[in-house]
């Protein structure tokens, strides 16, 4: 029984997996399984898989109608033997040594473990370091803790990569992603960080995220229902623990999942962001009623929310451009 298994949905990536694959076999630590997921694709990404596969006997390839990233990583798990799991999109890629300061800081205590990654911009090659752990390290250090103690940074990072899981755990809890195309694991990084026992991160740079336009996060606009629909699926899951009379725990799922509606709207391609605001006044709203806002600790975050919620965004903004203009131009004016 290997100690890790990388789970890797494959979908039309030619381009990408033989890196992504590259960079398993190039590993200083070798107790591992690859579970590749070839979801449908088109092109000849099952050709480069079964070409690795011939090569090394750790990388197990199995094929399935495409239905997603999700209902592929929850295909892979059945399959998966390790005593735990890295879900590994096929178009990023492993540091040298990213398996052995992950083996280094596992234990049976250990439900998920988190930590940093570089992200990679395609268009310019350019790569930059995201301390995605900073929020729990600075409080934990290296030591275990429970979603309690973290209560009001248990949020504080998103969805599915940057994250170890103990299969054990996501078996036992049957943690599974939606069916969804789209942001398929919020509701499985939800459910996970509420029912572990044991979670700790490593100040270390494991995984390079790559990010290019024909990646799902840049074709977000094709998904608004997808991401109102995830909002409410997410809130089930939190209220179904019982735990909203943690005023901090509350505090901070809130704010993450605002967060994510803030996110894809600040990047939303101008002729979809009309459409894509109704949609989020209608959950700002539904926040603010059951709420408050009291969850919104900045005074931009605030009054962005609140004028989303009074349907008075465009004031909103002109008002921070005056702000700008008697900020900066009138200096530059002086000058």
């Amino acid at each position: 029984m290997p100690f890790l298994s990388v789970i890797i949905p494959v979908y039309n990536s030619e381009k990408y997996v033989g890196t992504c694959l590259k960079s398993l076999l190039e590993q200083t630590f070798d107790d591992f399984e690859a579970i590749c997921i070839n979801d449908g694709s088109t092109d000849s990404s099952l050709e480069i898989l079964n070409t690795f596969k011939e090569k090394d006997a750790r990388i197990k390839v199995f094929s399935k109608q495409n239905e997603g990233q999700g209902a592929a990583r929850n295909f892979a798990l059945e399959y998966a033997a390790g005593d735990f799991v890295l879900y590994l999109d096929s178009d990023d890629w492993l540091e040298k040594n990213a398996l052995e300061l992950l083996n280094k800081n596992l234990s049976s205590e250990v439900d998920i473990l988190f930590f940093n990654n570089y992200n990679f911009f395609e268009n310019t090659s350019s790569k930059y370091k995201n301390r995605y752990v900073d929020g729990y390290y600075c409080i934990f250090k290296d030591n275990i803790f429970t979603p309690l103690e973290a209560e009001s940074v248990l949020f504080c990072t998103n969805g599915l990569p940057f994250k170890v899981y103990k299969r054990e755990f996501l078996v036992k809890n049957e943690i599974k992603y939606s069916n969804t195309r789209f942001i398929e694991d919020s509701q499985f990084y939800i459910k996970a960080l509420l029912l572990a026992k044991g979670l700790k991160c490593v100040d270390e740079y494991v995984v390079n995220y790559r990010i290019h336009g024909s990646s799902t996060t840049s074709n977000a606009y094709k998904y608004i229902d997808t991401i109102e629909k995830t909002y409410y699926a997410c809130e089930k899951i939190f209220e179904e623990f019982k735990f909203s009379n943690s005023k901090n725990l509350l505090d901070s799922f809130l704010y993450n999942r605002y967060c994510q509606l803030f996110y894809y709207f600040k990047n939303m391609p101008y002729c979809y962001k009309r459409r894509y605001y109704k949609m989020f006044q209608k959950v700002a709203r539904h926040i603010y009623n059951k709420y408050g806002n009291s969850f919104l600790k900045k005074n931009i975050a605030v009054n962005f929310f609140m004028s989303v919620v009074n349907n008075c965004f465009e004031v909103h903004l002109i008002k921070r451009f005056l702000m700008f203009c008697r900020l900066f131009l009138f200096s530059y004016f002086e000058i």
